[in-house]
C-alpha cells in the first residue's frame, strides 16, 4: 500500500490516515492530524472548484477569487468547525492571505503524500527518542503517546478567539497596530466573549491571548 500511496499526489483525510497507519502502525485520529497542521509538522490543503469563490486579501482588503487548491493556514478552526454551511478560513494566496467563509463543500481537508511520508518519519524518529528518553523503571509504553479526546480548554479558548478575530475581519497574524487614546481590536474580541462564562474570565482570556501572541498565532503590524 506505501507504493500505491506515494503514487497520489493528493491524499484524502481518510487516505492519509490510512497512510500514516502504514507507516507508523499508529491508529491516528482526524484531530490529531489537524493538531499537527496546526503545529506546521504538516500542511493540509482544500480544493476549489472553478469559478472558485470570492474573499479579501486580509492585508490590502482587495477582492479576488480563488480557486484551485490552496494552502489552510487555520486547519484547527477550517476543519473544526460546528457551522453545518460554512467554516472561518485564512489561506494562503500567493505571499499574502486570503480572509473568508469558506462553504463547506470546500472544506474536505486534502494532503500531498509526500508532506504524510515525512511526517511519518518524524513520528517514528519521536517516538524512538522517547524510547531511549523513558525511565526503566516505568517502561509502559502507553506513555509515550498523549491520550486523545476533546481539546483541553486552553486550545479551545485560544481557538475562539481566533474565531472571533476573523468573524470580525481581521487577520490575527496582522492585527492593525494600535491608537493611543483608542479602543484596540483586543477590546471587540473580550466584548464578544465576556459572556462566555464557561470558558473564560478576564484572566484567563488575557493568558490565552498572550499564549497567542507568544506562538505568533497573532500579531501586529509594525507602523
Amino acid at each position: 500500500m506505501e507504493k500505491a500511496f506515494l503514487a497520489l499526489k493528493w491524499l484524502s483525510l481518510q487516505q492519509a490516515l490510512d497512510f500514516l497507519k502504514t507507516l507508523t502502525g499508529d491508529n491516528l485520529s482526524k484531530e490529531v492530524l489537524i493538531q499537527f497542521c496546526r503545529e506546521k509538522k504538516a500542511t493540509a490543503y482544500v480544493e476549489i472548484w472553478p469559478p472558485g469563490i470570492e474573499g479579501t486579501i486580509s492585508s490590502t482588503k482587495e477582492k479576488v477569487s480563488l480557486f484551485g487548491m490552496q494552502e489552510v493556514l487555520t486547519p484547527h478552526i477550517t476543519f473544526q468547525s460546528q457551522d453545518p454551511d460554512q467554516a472561518v478560513a485564512i489561506l494562503r494566496y500567493n505571499d499574502v492571505h486570503w480572509l473568508g467563509l469558506l462553504p463547506k463543500i470546500y472544506c474536505a481537508a486534502q494532503f500531498k503524500s509526500e508532506d504524510i511520508q515525512a511526517l511519518a518519519i518524524w513520528i517514528n524518529e519521536s517516538a524512538t527518542q522517547s524510547a531511549k528518553n523513558i525511565d526503566k523503571k516505568d517502561p509502559d509504553p502507553k506513555k509515550l503517546t498523549p491520550e486523545i479526546g476533546h481539546l483541553p480548554k486552553t486550545q479551545r479558548q485560544e481557538q475562539a478567539i481566533i474565531e472571533v478575530l476573523i468573524k470580525l475581519g481581521h487577520s490575527p497574524r496582522s492585527l492593525s497596530p494600535r491608537v493611543p487614546g483608542k479602543a484596540w481590536i483586543k477590546s471587540e474580541v473580550w466584548k464578544v466573549l465576556s459572556d462566555s462564562h464557561k470558558l473564560f474570565t478576564k484572566n484567563t482570556f488575557e493568558k490565552a491571548w498572550e499564549r497567542l501572541r507568544a506562538n505568533q498565532e497573532i500579531a501586529e503590524l509594525k507602523i
